[in-house]
């Protein structure tokens, strides 16, 4: 029994990158400089107008506009 715990503290510490950062909180980095935060502060796609050939469209050449289908 004693050995099994042994062995279970060893497997739990051998984990940790080293024994002065265990119970700290991680350093975290600045939002400000993630590659998510400049996608979103970045300006967006421009919402041109769609193909005239749009599968998706009302018109009458589209899939859903198209009475064959």
């Amino acid at each position: 029994m004693r050995s099994k715990a042994l062995i279970l503290f060893l497997i739990a510490t051998a984990s940790c990158g080293r024994l002065e950062d265990v119970g700290r909180a991680p350093a975290f980095g600045r939002a400000e400089t993630s590659d998510e935060f400049r996608a979103m502060a970045g300006a967006a796609m421009p919402l041109g107008r769609g193909a005239e050939g749009s599968l998706w469209s009302r018109e009458r050449g589209s899939l859903l506009g198209d009475r064959r289908a």
